[in-house]
């Protein structure tokens, strides 16, 4: 369907750390559980233009142009795009670069043609949020989050806490960019087999209560 696109959008989006699962068991129903932070150095910025095609220039253009594609099929538009990446988080290193890109990508080409669309509608067709919440957290409000983990089929994880990290404090990054750790078909078939864990190893905070 036509759409009326602006001049231009860019969107910046910052790198995340993962700091730790709360619930691998899953006994309350919910598995997983993320801690997470967003980073103010690291980030993945682009600027998205309406076009007839769909193309991209710059780090990770490929992963872009699929993204892109994924979006506008989603929107019900025929028109395409020209993105620009300033700027990418590195990829698979930790740091969260697949979700940030893609909702990067989302959100500029929503914006850009004038289509609501929400950000957590945007994940789950993106494919983004299959087992932690917090890319889609840390996207949408920054600072330090924790999601309330995934049921095994549904939404993405929710945000169930958010605050501000302490300006003050220092966060040491050491990279060894000779690394690239699991993702795509392994890193699905790494958690597949993973083990159930034991419920007695999971926090006691999100532990049933014992009744005496």
């Amino acid at each position: 369907m036509p759409h009326t696109a602006t001049i231009s959008v860019t969107v910046r989006a910052s790198a995340r750390l993962h700091m730790g699962f709360l619930d691998l068991n899953g006994g309350l129903g919910r598995r997983f559980g993320s801690l997470g932070l967003s980073l103010d150095e690291l980030a993945t910025t682009l600027t998205a233009y309406p076009a007839e095609q769909v193309s991209a220039e710059g780090p990770q253009s490929e992963r872009v142009e699929s993204f892109a594609r994924q979006s506008l099929a989603a929107m019900g538009i025929t028109d395409g795009t020209y993105i620009q990446i300033h700027q990418a988080i590195p990829d698979h290193a930790g740091l969260g670069s697949g979700t940030q890109l893609a909702l990067a990508v989302g959100t500029a080409l929503a914006r850009l043609y004038g289509v609501d669309w929400p950000v957590h509608d945007m994940a789950r067709q993106l494919n983004r949020g299959a087992r932690s919440g917090i890319g889609l957290g840390l996207f949408t409000q920054g600072g330090f989050v924790v999601d309330g983990g995934r049921k095994d089929e549904g939404d993405p994880p929710l945000v169930i806490s958010r605050i501000e990290f302490p300006a003050q404090w220092r966060v040491i990054l050491v990279m060894d960019k000779t690394y690239k750790g699991l993702h795509g078909e392994q890193e699905k078939q790494a958690f597949a087999a993973l083990p159930k864990f034991p419920e007695a190893r999971a926090p006691l905070a999100l532990a049933p209560p014992t009744h005496h």
